[in-house]
């Protein structure tokens, strides 16, 4: 017969150290051995309460959870303070029963429905109790030999009961960090859709400053067209009536024909000052290898006027044969737009010689220099000229495009750099273009 007790124990016993960690879910664990212990020994009742701060991140470690509860039914308080009292019912101790009849029961109740019986509390590591509840009151409940069996498999217990713990903590901690990913995610399209809405009101606005510049630059060389015209028309009418004169008069045809061809000639020149101009603001935009003297003197042909009724003297120094690969229409915008602020800075001043000298020379780069004699700018407004709608001008005098747009240019469209200081008695204007390579690849 006793052996035959000692076989049962050992086959209760392997079957609830099976049991154990079966799952890494922490209540599917505590069922998969409870509701075996507490079939073999008809226990009512079985909880475990895990510390605080062992689930949560600073968690109280005096507080303990009711992480497990069967039959639900009996459940009332899911959280508990760990009084002195039980941990000092635990001294020298492998398990605490506690009846009904004990005074001290009532500190141990935290269920519904319990009126009498024995509650039964082991120690599960520092990570908490196991609460077990039989409605006998019995204090010899367990037998010291079962004690003894039960007390590896109770240890087995908490280790799978940290194990459940540490797989709970690593699939919240997945959750939070898809959830964190995610919310980046999020962040960073609603990011990207906001930096292509900044993007495109950028572009739209750089269209708009470009479409102002280009208008303000149009009404310049309106202005230069109608003084480079003034004296041609001004020959024209004078040889028309050279020629009804010499008609009435009867004279040698030879000479209506001279005054015929020097009118053709003045209306030829007049044709090529507007192909210039349509040239000039012609939309079309494609990277061309360009001699950078010619748009030197494309542009000193547009401002032609201008300079003379100013008496100013445009210079340039280009290394012989000078060729570049860029935008040509757009480089040409830069340096009318940059000539053009230079002529108007010499209105004010009285000077007996008042000069524009461009440079261009490549070193690696190219390098473009433009500098007058005008004064300067003063140096309170010199880190304030590049940006849009600045103008030192009178009210309906300028736009304050020009440089912004000079600027934008520059390095949006050409990829260089422009920058500006005072020297000399002038302005010094520096741009850098990248070599062609560069440009073609950019």
């Amino acid at each position: 017969m006793k052996d035959d007790n000692i076989f049962k124990d050992l086959t209760v016993l392997y079957e609830m150290a099976l049991s154990i960690g079966q799952s890494l879910d922490l209540e599917k664990n505590c069922d998969n051995f409870l509701k075996i212990l507490m079939a073999r020994k008809n226990l009512s009742f079985a909880s475990v309460w895990i510390r605080e701060d062992k689930i949560i991140p600073q968690g109280e470690k005096n507080n303990l959870l009711l992480t497990y509860g069967k039959p639900r039914y009996f459940v009332r308080e899911r959280i508990i303070n760990e009084c002195e009292q039980l941990r000092d019912f635990f001294q020298g101790r492998k398990y605490l029963p506690i009846s009904y009849d004990n005074p001290y029961f009532r500190h141990f109740v935290h269920e519904n429905n319990i009126k009498g019986g024995t509650y039964v509390i082991f120690p599960l590591a520092d990570l908490g109790y196991l609460k077990l509840y039989t409605m006998q009151n019995q204090l010899r409940f367990f037998e010291e030999r079962e004690i003894n069996q039960l007390e590896k498999v109770m240890k087995k217990f908490a280790i799978s009961l940290e194990g459940c713990l540490s797989h709970q903590k690593l699939v919240i901690e997945i959750a939070e960090r898809k959830k964190a990913e995610q919310e980046l995610s999020t962040l960073n399209e609603t990011l990207a859709e906001k930096i292509e809405q900044e993007v495109t009101r950028s572009r739209q606005k750089d269209i708009i400053l470009q479409r102002h510049a280009r208008q303000a630059a149009m009404g310049e060389i309106i202005n230069s067209i109608a003084h480079q015209w003034r004296q041609p028309l001004n020959s024209i009418s004078l040889a028309a009536s050279n020629i009804l004169l010499d008609l009435e008069l009867e004279e040698d045809p030879e000479e209506i024909k001279k005054s015929c061809d020097f009118i053709l000639k003045l209306t030829e020149d007049m044709s090529n000052t507007i192909t210039d101009f349509m040239d000039f603001f012609r939309h079309d935009k494609e990277k061309s290898e360009v001699l950078i003297e010619d748009i030197f003197q494309d542009i000193a042909g547009m401002l032609q006027a201008q300079l003379f009724s100013h008496n100013i003297m445009f210079t340039w120094q280009v290394e012989a044969g000078l060729r570049m690969v860029t935008y040509k229409k757009e480089l040409q915008q830069i340096l009318l737009n940059l000539i053009t602020n230079s002529i108007q800075a010499f209105k004010d001043r009285s000077l007996l010689e008042k000069r524009v000298e461009a440079r261009v020379h490549k070193d690696g780069s190219y390098i473009i220099e433009l500098r007058d004699n005008a004064g300067g700018i003063p140096e309170e407004i010199i880190e304030k000229i590049f940006n849009p709608y600045f103008t030192t001008k009178e009210k309906g005098q300028g736009t304050g495009l020009g440089l912004s747009i000079c600027k934008s240019i520059v390095e949006d469209s050409l990829r260089g750099e422009i920058s500006v200081c005072n020297e000399g008695e002038g302005a010094f204007f520096r741009i850098k273009l990248p070599t062609d390579r560069d440009f073609l690849t950019a």
